[in-house]
């Protein structure tokens, strides 16, 4: 593993083994491990549901066809990411509006990389946040940045961070590297 900031660098050796998997291939994991014990309706858009106590206990909305459904449940799991719609519709967890957590990731192939192992770059334009190269195997890497930032601020880190990697692609291409996004 390696961390650079603004005052150097380290590298670290972890002994515990660390496995960097591809989102699709986890969610394909983990769907398949469950499939077996629950009841999975895909191309259901809810929008409605009832508490029952403390609990969800029945959900309605329209299938991909436009057609109505309603469904009890003992349990319900909304998988539909950061902005659920069951999260916000249970009440399951209140609205942040002051602050956002922003991060975002991308596979590539060809990363100009002085080694294949874990790598957080913690830059000042981030104030806090951090630049991630993750290998995946062969010549694949998972490469992002994340960070608390309020909507203000978006642009400019995000600008500030574009001019980094648009400046490492271009010496990596005179160097013959490349980074080639998949």
């Amino acid at each position: 593993m390696r961390i650079n900031a603004a005052g150097g660098s380290a590298s670290r050796t972890i002994s515990t083994p660390v496995l960097v998997v591809r989102r699709r291939v986890l969610d394909a994991t983990l769907f398949e491990l469950v499939r077996p014990r629950v009841e999975v309706r895909e191309g259901h858009a809810v929008d409605r549901l009832l508490r029952c106590g403390d609990r969800v206990c029945f959900l309605a909305g329209k299938t991909d066809l436009g057609d109505q459904f309603g469904a009890n449940s003992g349990v319900v799991v909304g998988a539909d990411g950061a902005s659920s719609i069951v999260a916000r519709l249970s009440s399951c967890r209140e609205a942040r509006t002051d602050d956002l957590l922003i991060a975002t990731r991308a596979y590539y192939r060809g990363v100009a990389t002085t080694e294949p192992a874990l790598q957080f770059h913690f830059l000042p334009e981030l104030g806090g946040g951090y630049l991630w190269i993750f290998p995946l195997g062969g010549d694949r890497y998972n490469v992002g940045m994340g960070r608390w930032l309020s909507a203000c601020l978006l642009r400019a880190v995000v600008d500030s961070v574009t001019i980094r990697i648009r400046s490492s692609q271009r010496a990596a291409q005179r160097r013959g590297l490349g980074h080639r996004p998949r």
